[in-house]
Formats: C-alpha cells, structure tokens, sequence
C-alpha cells in the first residue's frame, strides 16, 4: 500500500512539472489586453501629447495619427514608454485623431493588443499679425489768402491713378468715393501726380 501511495506522489510531482511550461507558454501567446487612451492634448502649433493607462507586461506600444477619422496616410509610432508619447512635427491649425495599442514579444515575434479608442486634438493655428491700414485722409478744406481774395480748394485723391484733382474736375467722375486733402504737397510727397486736364 504505502508502495502505492508513493507512486501515484512520484506521477502527480512529475505530471505538474510537465503542465507548468504548457500553462506559461499559452499565458505568453495569449493576446495583449486592449489599451484605454486617456487622453490627446495640444502642446503648441505642431506638437500634441499622447496619454494611456499602461499595460502589464507590455513590450512596448504603438500609436497612429491621422488628421482624417479613416486614418488614411496615418504616420505609424513606435514607443517603449510606458504611458505617454508627445508627438512633433504636425500642421498647425489641424485636428489629429490618434488610437493605441500595446505588443508583447512571442517566441521573438511582436503580438499586437487591439486598437484602443480614439480621441483627437486640433494643434493651435498661427496668428497672423494684420498691417495696420494707413489713416484715411481727412476730409478739410484750407483757406488761401492772396491779395485779390480769399478762396478755399479740395484736392480728390484717386489711389488707383495715383492722380492729384481739383475738387469738381470734369475728367474724374464718382468723387465722393475717393479720399479728399487740403495737402496737396503732402500728396505728391507720397507719389501722386496733378490731373493734367484740370491743371492747365
């Protein structure tokens, strides 16, 4: 009997050697678990942070972005970080949408975890600085003294001749949408040239 009993000890010491390697093996094929993206935040005009819960046993992770939903030309990364990825070189003004997913090494081969969810993030746009517009010309009119009277004049400006005319010129019709000046010096000094016709 007790021959028996040390039998059947010996056997089940020597079958649970042999199940042990079967049961670590499948642990290892089994496939890496789903990653849970925590988060993609814009850093500046061309770089955003990538934030995910971190994977036991992970070899490492891999991450796409896209600017499409579809992520069609996506720009594949990979990364050993544990938990987070900042990403450099982007389009300014662009919305990114991302997605995650963690590998593991298998008899020397990567096993890849599914994707995780996505999220997205615009990158900040450039600000474009405006020229400031030039003063438009106030409308006056200067009186002139000479010895026989006192008269007052208003030059027309035309910004797209570049012309000086005497207010009333009958060559240059649509005044009122032009800018008017008593400085006539003034107006030459920036380019313009007297109407030929109505300074005769």
């Amino acid at each position: 009997m007790k021959r028996l009993v040390s039998i059947l000890t010996t056997a089940a010491m020597l079958l649970s050697v042999a199940i042990a390697p079967i049961s670590t093996s499948a642990a290892s094929a089994k496939k890496p678990s789903k990653v849970s993206l925590k988060s993609v935040r814009t850093i500046s005009t061309t770089t955003v942070k990538v934030t995910w819960k971190s994977v036991d046993q992970a070899k490492g992770y891999q991450i796409k972005i896209s600017a499409n939903k579809k992520f069609t030309k996506a720009k594949t990364i990979n990364t050993t970080k544990t938990s987070n990825k900042t990403i450099k070189r982007l389009k300014s003004g662009t919305r990114y949408y991302v997605k995650v997913r963690v590998y593991k090494n298998v008899n020397g081969n990567k096993k890849y975890g599914k994707w995780s969810n996505i999220k997205s993030a615009k990158t900040k746009a450039v600000k474009r600085i405006k020229a400031k517009a030039k003063p438009a010309v106030s409308r006056t009119t200067q009186t002139r003294s000479t010895t026989a009277a006192e008269y007052s004049i208003t030059y027309v400006l035309n910004p797209k001749s570049m012309i000086v005319h005497k207010q009333g010129c009958r060559t240059f019709k649509y005044e009122y949408l032009y800018p008017t000046t008593n400085d006539l010096q003034g107006a030459l000094n920036q380019g313009y040239s007297m109407c030929k016709i109505c300074w005769r």
